[in-house]
């Protein structure tokens, strides 16, 4: 078990859930394919936060689920931890119970199934002018817009 620690401090809230919800999604695409299998898409562009709707075009549709459910992993981890945060330690356990508390209450930043996300990117970057977008940048927009839609 871990041992409580004090909380570090980073970048702003937002990039941050942002950052660990890209980074996951890297992860779960290599996870799915492996590298060895497909570098050229995997590994491409290293840095998954620089993924835009281009390289989401290369991804095959198992890789794009992979990248989605490691994204919102990613950011409900995120967002768990920063509730966490203020508490000025942390523990696996009150994480764990943050993240089913969380999901408990529908307040996850990024509430919806990744084929929802899947289905409104294809959409979405079916505009070419909208491929230049960074994909966590129109994640989010689209979050927002579907949030918009169901209030």
């Amino acid at each position: 078990m871990w041992k409580s620690r004090k909380a570090p401090r980073g970048p702003a809230p937002g990039r941050r859930i942002a950052a660990t919800a890209a980074l996951l999604g890297l992860v779960g695409v290599t996870a799915a394919y492996g590298l060895n299998e497909r570098p050229e898409n995997v590994a491409a562009q290293a840095n998954p936060i620089d993924w835009d709707g281009h390289r989401w075009l290369e991804l095959s549709a198992a890789e794009k689920e992979a990248y989605l459910s490691g994204f919102l992993a990613g950011a409900a981890a995120a967002q768990a931890y920063e509730a966490l945060e203020g508490a000025g330690s942390f523990e696996a356990q009150a994480l764990r119970q943050r993240m089913a508390g969380l999901r408990a209450e529908k307040a996850l930043v990024f509430p919806y199934a990744p084929n929802l996300y899947h289905a409104r990117l294809h959409d979405y970057l079916f505009y070419e002018n909208n491929r230049e977008q960074p994909l966590y940048q129109a994640i989010a927009e689209l979050n927002f817009q579907i949030g918009a839609a169901r209030r």
